[in-house]
């Protein structure tokens, strides 16, 4: 389990426009807590190389935007490395983006890949 599971706080370096923990948001509770205590390490590594639109609270760049196009793709029944690729090619993302994003996929795969948690 991450040192971090539900205290992203102590551990995040990225806050959102109210100066809390950016918290993960997929959209299913059983998949935000799994990230939380198994892969905060990368979520937080991921977040701090992304960007922000802070009055509408959207990841508008970077590496956590990669990542949603990636999981939304999947949630498309596609697989994920060709998600990863068509993801990339229109994005303009640095190689430390996508590789901190490769991360954090491979954590969630490993650690929180179940129907009732992330269904990667």
């Amino acid at each position: 389990m991450d040192a971090g599971c539900h205290d992203l706080y102590a551990i995040c370096p990225v806050n959102d426009a109210g100066g809390s923990p950016l918290n993960p948001n997929t959209g299913s509770y059983g998949c935000d807590g799994c990230i939380e205590c198994s892969c905060g390490s990368s979520w937080c590594a991921c977040g701090a190389d992304s960007t922000f639109d802070y009055f509408h609270g959207t990841v508008t760049g970077g590496c956590l935007a990669w990542v949603n196009c990636v999981i939304g793709c999947v949630g498309g029944d596609a697989g994920v490395e060709p998600c990863a690729q068509q993801c990339a090619a229109g994005g303009g993302y640095t190689q430390q983006q996508l590789q901190e994003g490769s991360d954090l996929l491979s954590c969630m795969a490993s650690s929180c890949n179940t129907p009732s948690t992330c269904s990667l």
